[in-house]
C-alpha cells in the first residue's frame, strides 16, 4: 500500500467520523472502526522497513564502489584522482546519513501522532455510547410518563430531559472541540504526507543517482579490465621483443667475433704493408704518393692471392694502354679498382686516365679520379689529372704512360 493511498484512507475515515457527528440524531451513533488506523500504522511501519532496505542497499553499493575504486587505483595508478572521488563520495554518504537521521526523527514523530489518533477516536466512541445510553433511558422514561399521565412526573421528567439536552449540547460542544482538534491533526497529517512525498521523491532521486553511479562504476571496471588486457598484451609483446633483442644480442656478439677476426686480419695486413713499405723504401726515388707503376700495389697490405689478382688485371690494362687499346685498358683498370675498392687508388687513377683518352667519357674520368683521391688524397698524379679535367672538357695532355714493371726488390736476409 502506497503512502498516498494510506493518507487517502485516513482522510476518508476522518470525514466519515465528522459527518456522523454533524448529522447525529436521537438515535444511537455507531462505534468508529479503528482497523483502518491500524492498517495505516502498519503501512507506516512498511515504509520504515522499505527505507531501511534502501539504506542497506546504499551501504552495499558504497562497499562495492569502494572495492571498485581500490581496483582502479591498483590497475592504472591514478590513486590521487580516485582518492579525491572517494572523499567526495564519503562526504555525500555523510550528508545522506544525516538526512536519513532527520527523516527517521520525523517519521518517529509522525508515528507518535498517528498512535494518538486511535485513543482520541476510542474516547469519542465511548462518549457517544454513553450519550446513546442516556438518550435510550430518557426515551424509556418519557414512555413511562406517557403511560402514567402524571403531570408532576412529566414536568420533572421534562426538566430532567431539558438538563440532559443541555448536557448533550455541552457534550456536542466538546465533540466539536475534539473535531477541531482532529481537524488540526488531519492538517498536520496532510503536511506530514507532503513531507513524506518529498522524502520519497528525494529517495527515488538518490536511488537513481546511486544506480547511475553503480552503472558508471561498472563501466569503469570494464574499462579497467580492458586496460588490464591491454597491459597483458603489452607484456606479451615486450616479452616477444625481449626474445628478439636476445637474438639480436647473440647476432651482435657473433658479429663482434667476426669483426675481431677482421681486426686481426687488418693488423696482419698492416704489418705486411709496413714490411712492404720498408722494402720499397730501399728502392731509390720510390714514393707511393707520386709513383704510377704497379709496384704501389705491394703497399696495399693485401694477401698474396688478392695482390696477385689485382696486379694481374692492372698489368693487363697497362699493357693494353701502351698498345693504344684504350677501351680494353679502361675495362681492365675498372675491374682491378673494383676488386679492392678501399685501397686500390692506382687502378682508379689509371681508369680515369684511360677515360680521359676516350670520347664522351669525361664524367667517368672525373668519377674515377675522385675515387682515387678519396682513397689517397695526397696522390700527386691524381691531383694533377683532376686539375687538368677541371680546366678543359676535352683532354689537353696525354697521361703519362705506365712504366714497365721494375724487378721486385729482394728481401734482406
Amino acid at each position: 500500500m502506497s503512502k498516498k493511498f494510506l493518507l487517502l484512507v485516513l482522510a476518508a475515515l476522518l470525514a466519515a467520523v465528522l459527518t456522523s457527528w454533524a448529522y447525529a440524531d436521537e438515535a444511537a451513533a455507531p462505534a468508529v472502526d479503528t482497523s483502518a488506523l491500524e492498517s495505516a500504522i502498519n503501512s507506516a511501519a512498511n515504509v520504515t522497513a522499505r527505507e531501511a532496505e534502501l539504506a542497506a542497499r546504499e551501504a552495499d553499493l558504497g562497499k562495492r564502489e569502494i572495492e571498485l575504486v581500490r581496483k582502479a587505483r591498483e590497475l592504472n595508478g591514478t590513486s590521487g584522482v580516485l582518492v579525491g572521488r572517494e572523499t567526495q563520495l564519503a562526504k555525500r554518504e555523510l550528508e545522506i546519513t544525516a538526512r536519513e537521521a532527520d527523516l527517521a526523527r520525523r517519521e518517529a514523530e509522525l508515528a507518535r501522532k498517528t498512535a494518538e489518533l486511535p485513543d482520541a477516536t476510542a474516547e469519542i466512541a465511548k462518549r457517544e455510547s454513553e450519550l446513546s445510553k442516556r438518550e435510550e433511558a430518557l426515551a424509556a422514561r418519557e414512555a413511562e410518563l406517557l403511560k402514567t399521565s402524571d403531570a408532576k412526573k412529566l414536568t420533572d421528567e421534562f426538566a430532567l430531559r431539558e438538563q440532559a439536552l443541555i448536557k448533550r449540547e455541552e457534550d456536542q460542544a466538546k465533540r466539536e472541540a475534539e473535531a477541531n482538534r482532529l481537524d488540526e491533526l488531519a492538517k498536520k497529517l496532510a503536511d506530514r504526507e507532503a513531507n513524506l512525498a518529498q522524502s520519497e521523491k528525494e529517495f527515488a532521486d538518490r536511488e537513481g543517482a546511486l544506480n547511475a553511479k553503480a552503472k558508471e562504476l561498472e563501466e569503469l571496471e570494464a574499462k579497467l579490465n580492458a586496460h588490464a588486457d591491454e597491459l597483458g598484451g603489452l607484456e606479451a609483446s615486450l616479452n616477444a621483443k625481449s626474445g628478439e633483442l636476445d637474438s639480436k644480442a647473440a647476432e651482435i656478439s657473433q658479429r663482434d667475433k667476426v669483426l675481431a677476426g677482421k681486426e686481426t686480419e687488418f693488423k696482419v695486413r698492416a704489418e705486411r704493408v709496413a714490411a712492404r713499405e720498408n722494402l720499397l723504401a730501399e728502392i731509390p726515388g720510390f714514393n707511393p704518393d707520386t709513383a704510377t707503376e704497379s709496384t704501389i700495389i705491394y703497399t696495399f697490405g693485401l694477401s698474396k692471392a688478392e695482390r696477385d689478382a689485382v696486379k694481374a688485371l692492372h698489368d693487363n690494362g697497362a699493357a693494353k694502354f701502351r698498345n693504344n687499346r684504350i677501351t680494353q685498358a679502361y675495362d681492365d683498370f675498372v675491374k682491378a679498382a673494383e676488386l679492392q675498392p678501399r685501397v686500390n687508388y692506382l687502378s682508379a687513377y689509371w681508369a680515369a686516365a684511360a677515360a680521359e683518352r676516350l670520347r664522351n667519357r669525361r664524367d667517368d674520368a672525373v668519377n674515377w679520379v675522385n675515387k682515387a683521391l678519396a682513397i689517397n688524397p695526397n696522390y700527386k698524379p691524381a691531383q694533377e689529372l683532376k686539375k687538368r679535367l677541371e680546366r678543359a672538357p676535352a683532354p689537353a695532355n696525354p697521361p703519362v704512360r705506365p712504366q714497365r714493371r721494375p724487378q721486385q726488390p729482394q728481401r734482406k736476409r
